[in-house]
């Protein structure tokens, strides 16, 4: 049983709940959640060793990953059935080895984002030209070779390098950016209301969700999965 309700602890918990009520004894519960523990999520139920994380990417007609992890107490051998089932259906799986907050692909998306606020916030670059830099530039090269495949080709020499002297100018706090909780105190919360880190027109709303509709159809046919 897949559920894919909003990203709020009590609200998890409610809904397991009531599947476990009506479901059948053996149903394996696969919470979508993108951030929640589901140690957390399974804490109050009735077979918390029945319940995984199955976090699915949007749009998950055209994006194939789905990333699994189990709770303190998920049956081992269950994640490996969650897993198996996704990849009969034509899906990417991946398993993480323990448990933690944002599994794989959250954690390494936010990081980059907080770089790309926090590069926009000290005036080092316009928002535009931070999203170009990444749609031509290497984001082109990550939709068909990942961050270790890269660092494997480049050199593991090269790449501590780069770390030694860069690390120390990126942005590590720990908070959201202050930029951000300024335009979102201000109404301007992106797509949705016009206007975020930069303005959208209604057209440049749609055009953009075409160009990542096409966009996210060419990356599959290069891969091989249309």
């Amino acid at each position: 049983i897949q559920e894919s309700g909003p990203e709020r602890l009590e609200i998890k918990q409610s809904i397991l709940a009531q599947v476990e009520a009506c479901a059948a004894a053996d149903a394996l519960y696969a919470s979508s959640t993108s951030g929640l523990l589901i140690s957390d999520i399974a804490a109050k139920a009735a077979h918390p060793e029945r319940c995984v994380g199955a976090h699915p990417y949007n749009p998950p007609h055209l994006i194939p990953l789905v990333e699994l992890t189990s709770g303190d107490k998920t049956d081992p051998a269950l994640l490996r059935l969650a897993y198996d089932f996704y990849q009969s259906i034509g899906k990417e799986a991946v398993l993480l080895r323990r448990e933690c907050p944002g599994f794989i692909a959250n954690r390494m998306q936010h990081a980059l984002f907080r770089e790309a606020i926090s590069i926009v916030e000290n005036g080092i670059a316009e928002a535009g030209d931070v999203d170009d830099a990444i749609k031509y530039g290497f984001g082109m090269r990550l939709g068909v070779s990942g961050p270790m495949e890269v660092i494997d080709r480049g050199g593991l020499d090269l790449t501590y390098s780069i770390h030694k002297y860069l690390f120390p100018h990126i942005e590590s706090s720990a908070e959201p950016s202050k930029l951000m909780v300024q335009l979102m105190d201000e109404g301007k919360l992106g797509f949705k209301t016009g206007e975020g880190f930069q303005l959208w027109s209604p057209g440049q709303v749609k055009a953009s969700n075409e160009t990542l509709t096409r966009g996210l159809i060419q990356v599959s046919r290069a891969l091989g999965r249309l």
